[in-house]
């Protein structure tokens, strides 16, 4: 007969005390808490909460961590952190400064980005209002870099100072005590109404969101949580995206009765016991049999809410298996893939690009961030690759799983981004050179050099219309394709083809004209020829003014269909605006000087005339005498300027003679008379 320390059923009561044992032995973690809804922050009930501390309880719960929390505001929690008084940080954005200061895991727990909030009565709509603005953000966030990059990009003078927490950043806005807020968007979004401020397009700072340790601390800690993001940003289901989306376990111990040690302590029912141990492995094999089969159906229900294709595939690149529930992704069904190789299948750049993750993955275990794009039956689209490598027996060969996600939408909006960054900093460039130059020879070329080498346009230039002629003719070009001009014919009579094109239109009607189709738009069928040989997909023709009057037209040409949205259109109409309101100073500054070279030739016959001449102000008093006067009265420039007329009569002309000269003038007549120098 065995020993009974042996037996099976002490084996699994020793197991639940060691568990029972391990969950007493928590590890515990201090966790810095500071006002930052709603991915951190102290609920109305005073316990911390939000996206990142429900997240880090999920993990907790399964690491055996017993979380204690320390409030405090940001810049004291993050030097906390680095003396060591607390373990973790959630909500650090990564940058090169904090790498030197603390730890982080690999996978972002979340992305976010930083945006502008403005006062009501304050009016930003592009990074050029916040010119001489007063702008709060949160004392040591890592956006000040990123804020000052942007304002000095744009030549831009702000004040910029700091607050302790977001609430207050909020408050001192609403009241006035500063233009504008920078915040997070998840804060923004949430608390710009409660504080009457406004949000605006001023957008910059993309930021990966990361739990953060003390430099060389902790590093189990942010193992275990890199560990739980990779998995579970894998599942629709999983805790990552149910915290996400609610923005809304227990593990039972089982127990043998008490009165088994009773019996196995006198040894009587042995045999009764082993037919309950049975029982209960049978019971929990079934058990464990449902969870799998809920486990399989849960996943299955995942997967196909997934908009990804997921791929089984050799280190050859040959298909084993797949899921997707959107076969539209691919040029032909997943389906067909079976047996089949990537190179079979797929372009050979993509091959290319998916060999080469493929190689990376096996060497590395995962490889992500490969960007492909693919003609679909929907047009154009980009993917992004991800692919991690499944663990086999030994002797089998690799094999690798593989996700292709749809980007599109993500890069249309990256791709955006990138133009009106471009574009802002051309309408910044053209701003200074209207203030360096003093015509217009010297400001066209400079502002179409402008819109071509920072704004992404493919060519740019002015025209002119002749008035005799009602001709437009180019008199500033740059960029690629400038022979597009050469012997062009383009005119403002509506009667002609030449006239109805986007030049000629928008000069005759006073209006920007955007042709987004610029090979198949009909208003520009006398160009099409010439369009194709220069590569224009897309143009723009906006009106120049002076002095209220069209004289010119700034025109533009892309490289791609639906090139101006609504956002690049307020953009080049403003410039546009700007490049008028220095036409009108150059006008301005033409007439002076005409006006002055007038003035300057007046002076110069008043002086040389033969005859006397005096000027005086409403009183009579002498304001100014020629050359000829002196030498006929005697009298000196200094002894006659402010004396009234009638000291002219004192013993040299009668004066009789003056009151009758100044009763004359005094009724507008002229007067014909003699004066008597008798000095």
């Amino acid at each position: 007969m065995r020993q009974l320390s042996c037996h099976p059923v002490l084996r699994v009561l020793l197991l639940v005390f060691l568990l029972l044992a391990g969950t007493a032995m928590a590890r515990e973690v201090r966790v810095g808490v500071y006002e930052n809804p709603p991915k951190v922050f102290t609920a109305a009930g005073g316990q911390p909460s939000g996206i990142l501390i429900e997240l880090l309880h999920e993990i907790a719960s399964r690491e055996a961590w017993q979380l204690v929390f320390v409030r405090c505001e940001w810049q004291a929690c993050l030097e906390q952190l680095e003396s060591g008084k607390i373990d973790l940080m959630p909500d650090v954005a990564y940058s090169d400064k904090r790498d030197q200061q603390f730890d982080f895991h690999q996978t972002p727990a979340l992305y976010s980005w930083s945006q502008i909030y403005r006062h009501k009565d304050v009016t930003i709509t592009s990074p050029l209002d916040l010119q001489d603005k007063h702008i709060l953000m949160l004392r040591g966030a890592v956006q000040l870099t990123s804020l000052q990059t942007m304002l000095q990009a744009f030549g831009i003078r702000a004040k910029v100072t700091t607050a302790g927490s977001m609430d207050e950043v909020f408050r001192q806005v609403q009241r006035g005590q500063a233009d504008a807020a920078v915040a997070n968007h998840y804060f923004g979004d949430i608390h710009a109404a409660e504080y009457d401020l406004i949000e605006t397009p001023v957008v910059f700072n993309p930021a990966r969101l990361f739990y953060a340790t003390a430099h060389q601390r902790n590093p189990e800690l942010l193992a275990a949580i890199d560990r739980y993001l990779i998995e579970w940003r894998q599942s629709a289901s999983s805790p990552y995206f149910t915290i996400l989306k609610r923005w809304g376990g227990d593990v039972r111990q089982e127990a043998l009765p008490s009165y088994w040690w009773d019996v196995l302590r006198i040894g009587a029912a042995v045999l009764l016991a082993l037919i309950f141990f049975v029982l209960f492995l049978r019971w929990q094999v079934r058990s464990r049999t449902r969870q799998l089969i809920q486990s399989r159906a849960d996943l299955q229900a995942t997967l196909d809410t997934l908009p990804d294709v997921l791929f089984e595939v050799g280190l050859d690149g040959c298909f084993f298996d797949y899921h997707s529930a959107h076969d539209n992704q691919t040029p032909v069904p997943v389906a067909t893939f079976m047996g089949k190789t990537i190179a079979e299948v797929m372009p050979p750049d993509v091959t290319e690009i998916a060999m080469a993750a493929l190689s990376e993955a096996n060497e590395h275990g995962i490889a992500r961030g490969m960007i492909y794009t693919l003609d679909t039956p929907q047009g154009k689209h980009w993917f992004e690759l991800a692919v991690a490598k499944k663990t086999t027996a030994d002797e089998m060969a690799p094999r690798f799983i593989v996700l292709t996600r749809d980007i599109t939408r993500r890069h249309a909006t990256e791709t955006q981004l990138a133009r009106m960054t471009k574009l802002y900093a051309a309408l910044s460039q053209c701003n200074q050179a209207i203030v360096r130059c003093a015509d217009e020879a010297e400001l066209f070329p400079q502002v179409c050099r402008d819109v071509v080498e920072l704004g992404g346009m493919r060519m740019a230039w002015i025209g002119m219309l002749d008035a005799a002629s009602g001709k437009v003719h180019p008199v500033a070009s740059y960029g690629a394709g400038t022979g597009y001009l050469e012997g062009i014919d383009i005119s403002i009579d509506a009667n002609t083809a030449q006239g109805r094109g986007p030049t000629g239109t928008a000069m005759r009607e006073d209006y920007p004209v955007w042709c987004q189709d610029f090979r198949h738009d009909p208003d520009t069928a006398a160009w099409h020829e010439r369009g194709v040989q220069f590569g224009w997909a897309a143009s723009a023709a906006l009106p120049l003014q002076c002095q209220g009057s069209v004289v010119g037209v700034l025109n533009l040409y892309a490289d791609t269909v639906q090139a101006f949205d609504e956002a690049a259109q307020n953009i080049l109409v403003k410039m546009a605006m700007d490049i008028s309101y220095a036409l009108d100073r150059f006008a301005g500054m033409r007439e002076r000087q005409q006006m002055q070279d007038s003035l300057r030739q007046l002076s110069l016959a008043v002086e040389q005339s033969p005859s006397s001449i005096v000027i005086t102000d409403l009183d009579a008093k002498i304001v100014y005498v020629n050359a000829t006067f002196t030498l006929a009265t005697g009298y000196a420039l200094g002894e006659v300027v402010g004396q009234n007329q009638r000291m002219l009569s004192a013993g040299r002309t009668p004066r009789a003679t003056y009151d009758d000269m100044w009763a004359h003038l005094a009724h507008g007549e002229r007067w014909e008379g003699e004066l008597i120098n008798r000095r």
